[in-house]
């Protein structure tokens, strides 16, 4: 079964963000953290992914679009998240950064942020 999961997984044409981040299949990945998923699955609370539906792109800062990779590394919103990210983390990729548990932490932060700022909107 895990086998068939995997090729399944590998010869699929979707989810390529997700891919990103796990290559293989584990089923220990089954359950997760709602907040961590949201990044993962590159769905949800992040604008560039809502404009699919609802065409508005623009971040929460109005700066950018609102994609994954500006929301967590460059958003001047969560910089005070940021801040306690240990030195070079800019030179760091988003994979390697959420292995941190203090980042981890923190993007679980920034998306239910995101996630009431989107409620209030």
């Amino acid at each position: 079964m895990m086998n068939s999961w995997q090729n399944r997984w590998r010869d699929s044409t979707k989810g390529r963000w997700t891919k990103y981040f796990f290559g293989d299949v584990n089923a220990k990945r089954l359950r997760g953290i709602f907040h961590l998923n949201q990044l993962f699955a590159g769905h949800g609370a992040f604008k560039a992914h809502q404009a699919r539906l609802l065409d508005k792109d623009k971040c929460f800062c109005g700066k950018a679009v609102g994609a994954i990779l500006h929301t967590i590394k460059e958003c001047k919103l969560w910089e005070s998240q940021r801040k306690l990210w240990l030195h070079g983390w800019t030179d760091m990729k988003l994979k390697t950064l959420l292995k941190l548990q203090l980042v981890r932490n923190s993007v679980i932060q920034i998306v239910e942020k995101i996630l009431t700022k989107g409620l209030d909107t």
